[in-house]
């Protein structure tokens, strides 16, 4: 089993300690079901995360139905939730009660989508902050995003999912989900969710991105990418865009 070395964290606490709990955001086909991983921690002394093992930990996306599962001696638990039937932006909700009744909970955002609309990827570290570059970036995500949803790949380690989907909406750029991936390099072997959604979302065949290695990821994934910045394309499966602006002005 692939384990993502970050997720996205929500944390509450409980006398003589904190739990955290951690899972990063999940995207699913309408009336199907989300694969979820979830990690429960304690701190203890000195702040010290420590695993929280044989936990019971129940999750419930929306209305639908309740999932219970315990977790292994890394604090880890892999769950298959159930979602609704209609399209939206849910919110999976995590409770964790112990045996001495304290209690805690964290909710993750669940993207239920259509499983036969278009998707494309985004890099999100390719995304600009500011200036020229950030207005042509949102027109060219926008213009993507109005035939079809976006979803973000970011490669830096996170601990709360919040602050990245407000870099989102306070610069303009289109929602989506956001997941940690590790494209691949020089020193690190890819771990990508791209295979898996690429099966339950057929119609996922595009991904933006401004480095080889994401490029590369995109490719093994049986994708084709617009790769940003580069002067030469190394297989007929990648365009070449020189700029944000460029690829507002042409699309993909």
């Amino acid at each position: 089993m692939r384990m993502f070395p970050v997720l996205a964290v929500v944390a509450m606490g409980g006398c003589g300690g904190q739990f955290i709990i951690k899972a990063p955001d999940l995207v699913a086909p309408i009336g199907g079901h989300a694969a979820a991983v979830v990690q429960i921690q304690r701190t203890e002394l000195a702040f010290l995360p420590l695993a929280v093992a044989d936990a019971t930990v129940c999750l419930q996306i929306g209305d639908s139905p309740l999932r219970a599962a315990r977790s292994d001696k890394h604090g880890y638990i892999v769950a298959t939730v159930p979602v609704p039937s209609q399209e939206g932006v849910y919110t999976m909700v995590i409770r964790h009660q112990n045996i001495d009744g304290e209690e805690a909970s964290a909710g993750v955002p669940a993207y239920v989508w259509d499983p036969n609309g278009k998707i494309v990827a985004v890099e999100f570290d390719c995304l600009p902050e500011k200036g020229k570059d950030a207005e042509d970036a949102r027109a060219a995500l926008h213009r993507l995003a109005a035939g079809g949803r976006l979803l973000y790949l970011i490669a830096k380690d996170y601990v709360q999912s919040e602050p990245l989907h407000e870099f989102l909406e306070t610069r303009g750029y289109p929602d989506g989900p956001i997941l940690p991936w590790r494209p691949g390099g020089r020193f690190s072997k890819p771990v990508s969710p791209l295979p898996p959604l690429r099966e339950t979302f057929p119609a996922l065949g595009l991904g933006i991105c401004h480095s080889q290695e994401a490029a590369d990821a995109f490719l093994r994934a049986g994708m084709s990418c617009v790769l940003l910045g580069k002067t030469r394309a190394e297989s007929p499966e990648v365009t070449i865009r020189l700029s944000w602006a460029e690829l507002a002005a042409k699309g993909p």
